[in-house]
C-alpha cells in the first residue's frame, strides 16, 4: 500500500482507530516525556507530530503545555477535534519547516508510515524545530526494510543503531533508546523502539 493509500485507510477507519488509540500503552512513554519536558520547560511549546486521534496532544495540553498538532489525515484530525478539542493542522510530515520553535516534539509511531528513505530527513526536521536543550520522543518499529501489514498499511522498519545515528546527525547527541515487544494495530507482535533525545545546547 502506498503512503497515500495508508492515509486513505486511516481516513476511512478514523473512528475505530481513535478508539483503539485511546488505550495505547505508549501513555507510559508519554508520561516520561511530559516529566522530562516539565523539568526543562514548564508550560513550553510542544508539537504532536503525526498526532493521529489526538490523545497525546490532549494529555500534554492538560499538563499545561502549549500544543501544536500536525497529521496527514483529515479523518483523524476530526476525531482529535471531536474527542479532545484539539486543533490539528492537516499536512504531510514535510510541512514541518520550523526552526528553534519547540521545547518538545512528540512523534509516537507516526514516522513509520513514511518511506524509509525519508525518515532521516524527517528526524532532521525535528532537530531543527527544537530549541536548544529541547527534547523529542520518537517511537518506531524495529526491523529492516518496509512492507505493508496485514491490513495493507505501509510501514517502515529501522534498527536501533540507525535511529541513534539519525538523532545524533539531527543535532540531538543525548540519546536513550528503549526496546520492548508489543502488538501492532493488526494484532501482529512487533518489536518497538522508544527513543528520547535532547537537542544540543542549554535549555
Amino acid at each position: 500500500m502506498t503512503e497515500n493509500a495508508t492515509l486513505d485507510f486511516y481516513d476511512a477507519n478514523a473512528s475505530a482507530y481513535a478508539e483503539y488509540a485511546s488505550q495505547k500503552v505508549e501513555r507510559d512513554w508519554l508520561g516520561q516525556f511530559i516529566t522530562k519536558l516539565g523539568e526543562i520547560a514548564p508550560g513550553g511549546r510542544v508539537l504532536d507530530y503525526g498526532c493521529g486521534s489526538g490523545w497525546a496532544g490532549a494529555s500534554m495540553a492538560e499538563a499545561g503545555f502549549r500544543v501544536d498538532a500536525l497529521d496527514g489525515t483529515a479523518g483523524l484530525a476530526a476525531q482529535a477535534k471531536d474527542r479532545y478539542g484539539l486543533s490539528v493542522r492537516v499536512a504531510p510530515f514535510e510541512a514541518l519547516d520550523d526552526a528553534a520553535t519547540y521545547n518538545g516534539v512528540w512523534a509516537s509511531f507516526s514516522l513509520l508510515h513514511a518511506r524509509r528513505t525519508a525518515i532521516p530527513g524527517l528526524i532532521g526536521r525535528i532537530g531543527r524545530a527544537l530549541v536548544q536543550g529541547g527534547i523529542t520522543y520518537i517511537g518506531l518499529k524495529e526491523g529492516e526494510g518496509e512492507a505493508p501489514d496485514s491490513l495493507g498499511g505501509h510501514y517502515s522498519y529501522v534498527s536501533e543503531a540507525e535511529l541513534d545515528g539519525w538523532l545524533r546527525s539531527a543535532g540531538c547527541p543525548e540519546v536513550e533508546i528503549h526496546k520492548e515487544t508489543g502488538q501492532g494495530y493488526d494484532g501482529t507482535p512487533i518489536a518497538m523502539l522508544h527513543a528520547f533525545a535532547r537537542r544540543e545546547g542549554a535549555a
